[in-house]
């Protein structure tokens, strides 16, 4: 029986948190293992629910490290480490397999979190607060590890090993890498027909300089001087407190659709089989989920060379260095169409290998088993 430790979980009035973490915990349980989740918290009020057919409990981190000993766990996996994480952890009197995951905001210092666009307009005092925070988060992890030098660690990239290996101090040859799971049968491959590289999709949040928006508006506003340009569908969705502003800064055109709206996995998976090409530049990424589902659908990515992305594409010409590179690519795409399905195909192939079930959860289950 697999336990999950996590600080929040889907719902039905919560539909876009770690769906990621969701469809991991489906894959453990299609391989017939019985799963738990607990959200620890002294901010909620104490409830069980169940969310597609997992079980999750929303309690105290007392309780949650109570029922966790009664059901003697074989394995625990924690996801998302915070202070209501850390104190389940320290109550616990069993001694289950613990796997620590690093996603990015719980190992990374706050200044390797800042981009263009997050100090401006800032609440400095909350800002401040928040970097000392961190800094009591990380001294409070490396505390709990010090003590339990049984855990094992998993991540999703090598790029975020090496991050998290550094700032927990924890050797690296105690971390597994495991991407998380892209689920080659809802993001299935069709092969492309060679019109869809006029079609250009971007599905992203707009809730953080992060996901580099900013950067798509500018390249689809650059992607205008071109005689083909009238031939382009390009559609942009998505949602966060810097849509409005940047939407504003589109020169927009007939061809060019925006919707403002977050999407379920399903919902996506329908837009991937209408287009061609994926707009997914980001500034920093562990993985880049979306832009692997993307092209699991065979949808070919423009995105930015940086952190985590070159470790999930298949060819080198793929990783722009910059706005002007992406510009580049996207003209090669559009007057290649015989590259632009080899590429599709190329793209969907690495990443079922890389992410696909076998890659992933079987990989994890073994792991679990140690």
């Amino acid at each position: 029986m697999i336990g999950v430790l996590i600080k929040d979980y889907k719902s039905k009035n919560n539909e876009y948190v770690y769906g990621f973490v969701h469809r991991r915990i489906k894959g453990y349980q299609e391989n017939g293992e019985e799963c738990k989740v607990f959200v620890p918290s002294t901010e909620r009020e104490p409830y069980l629910y169940n969310y597609d057919s997992v079980e999750v409990v929303v309690d105290t981190p007392r309780e949650c490290a109570h029922q966790i000993d009664a059901n003697k766990y074989r394995t625990l996996v924690v996801h998302f480490l915070n202070k209501p994480l850390i104190q389940t952890l320290e109550y616990m009197k069993s001694k289950p397999n613990v796997f620590l995951y690093a996603h990015g905001t719980e190992s990374l210092y706050w200044y390797e979190r800042l981009f263009k666009g997050v100090l401006k307009n800032n609440n400095w005092v909350r800002f401040s607060k928040e970097c000392i925070s961190n800094h009591m988060h990380m001294r409070r992890t490396r505390s709990l590890i010090k003590m339990h030098p049984e855990y094992r660690f998993i991540t999703v990239s090598d790029w975020m090993r090496d991050k998290a290996a550094k700032n927990w101090k924890v050797d690296s040859r105690l971390w597994s890498v495991i991407p998380n799971f892209i689920d080659e049968e809802l993001y299935q491959y069709v092969p492309k027909q060679v019109g869809q590289r006029f079609n250009l999709l971007t599905i992203r949040s707009f809730a953080t300089p992060k996901y580099a928006n900013d950067i798509t508006i500018e390249l689809i506003n650059r992607l205008q001087k071109y005689g083909w340009f009238h031939k382009l569908n390009i559609k942009i969705i998505g949602d966060g407190v810097l849509f409005d502003g940047l939407i504003r800064k589109l020169q927009k055109k007939d061809n060019i659709i925006v919707e403002k709206s977050f999407l379920a996995q399903e919902d996506i998976q329908k837009y991937h089989q209408e287009y061609g090409v994926f707009l997914c530049p980001t500034r920093q990424d562990a993985q880049g989920v979306s832009m692997c589902e993307a092209m699991c659908s065979g949808l070919i990515p423009i995105t930015l060379d940086n952190t985590a992305i070159p470790e999930f594409l298949p060819d080198r010409r793929l990783a722009c260095k910059n706005l002007d590179e992406m510009e580049i690519l996207v003209k090669q795409i559009i007057e290649n169409p015989i590259e632009f399905s080899k590429i599709s195909k190329k793209c969907s192939d690495y990443i079922v290998d890389k992410c696909g079930y076998n890659s992933t959860i079987m990989k994890e289950l073994e792991l679990f088993k140690i």
